[in-house]
């Protein structure tokens, strides 16, 4: 046990030169970033997710249409199929959609336009103080595609290509999440919760008498039938539509993309200068975009603009929370 513990943890130096990984003895600890190591380590092709996805899809059909129907769930619970059938086929054009949008991919930087930006940030950066060392215009500058983005704007590495209003690069379906294919998003998550937990009940319901308490060793042959195979099926991943689409809806009311919900510390213009010491700066979090929870609901299923800002950014203060700000320093300072 002692040799492993080794192994891992010189794994962890070795992805973490900084030595931030947390040395620990205890076993459950040591068991998680054992696991996340490996997670991260690991590489499908990127085909592998969305063909698993179309198979759970073929094999939840193929039991409604080979043993459920068959069984009478028409006549036992119709109201309770027809939400299966409605919820299915929904959740299937959505992932069409979802897929064939174009989440909001920008053109490629025309050549030489890289030169014009970084001038344009060199010029401003020659102008500042101290205090805005971190200057939003700089930091946007993406140095992949020398592209001055948007404040919503993000280059996702998997389509190559900067995406308004990304929000993150869903496996499942292969494609990046933004703008124009986010609300088919969520909704072909809450199509595929509705259609999971419909067919649950519906097998339940057809195979409640195997579920005796008297009966309980007959479970175990049960689970490798077609009903039981796909009822275990839904069980394991239905929890992963219902996570993501609570953070989802979380984020659409606080008007915040999963990555800067998941990374606020990568992006300057969520944080506010609170205090300047001798030991550095402070900073407070607060969402320049937020315009309260209707308001922010709104703009996203109305597709209307969501990177407008509340607050003033680099300002002394911040109109919306009255986050006050220190005035602008002009001696050097620790970040």
């Amino acid at each position: 046990k002692l040799e492993g513990r080794e192994e891992v943890r010189a794994l962890l130096r070795r992805k973490f030169p900084d030595n931030s990984h947390k040395e620990t003895n205890n076993v459950f600890e040591w068991t998680i970033e054992v696991a996340k190591t490996w997670w991260e380590d690991l590489s499908f092709p990127d085909w592998v997710w969305p063909v698993s996805a179309l198979t759970c899809v073929a094999v939840a059909v193929n039991t409604f249409l080979t043993s459920l129907a068959v069984s009478g769930c028409w006549s036992t619970a119709p109201v309770v199929t027809c939400i299966f059938v409605l919820s299915s086929a929904f959740a299937l054009s959505m992932f069409v959609a979802v897929a064939n949008t174009d989440p909001g991919r920008l053109p490629p930087t025309p050549p030489g336009s890289a030169d014009i930006q970084i001038e344009k940030v060199l010029e401003e950066l020659r102008k500042l103080r101290p205090f805005d060392a971190s200057l939003h215009s700089a930091s946007r500058l993406c140095p992949t595609t020398w592209r001055r983005r948007g404040w919503r704007e993000r280059y996702c590495r998997e389509a190559s290509a900067v995406v308004e209003d990304l929000d993150h690069f869903c496996s499942f379906v292969g494609v990046p999440i933004g703008r124009w294919n986010h609300r088919q998003f969520l909704l072909l998550l809450g199509a595929d919760i509705i259609a999971q937990v419909s067919e649950l009940y519906l097998i339940f319901l057809v195979e409640q008498h195997k579920f005796h308490l008297l009966q309980l060793r007959l479970v175990g042959r049960w689970v490798f039938t077609a009903t039981g195979f796909t009822a275990a099926m839904h069980l394991g991943t239905v929890w992963l539509p219902f996570v993501s689409i609570v953070e989802q809806l979380t984020n659409v009311a606080r008007n915040l993309t999963a990555y800067e919900s998941n990374r606020p510390e990568c992006y300057d213009h969520l944080w506010v200068w609170k205090s300047i010491t001798e030991h550095g700066t402070e900073k407070v979090f607060r969402n320049p975009f937020d315009q309260g929870v209707l308001q922010n609901c709104l703009s996203f299923w109305a597709n209307r603009p969501r990177d407008t800002l509340v607050c003033v950014v680099n300002t002394n203060v911040c109109h919306s929370q009255q986050c006050e700000v220190p005035p602008k320093a002009s001696a050097p300072h620790k970040s």
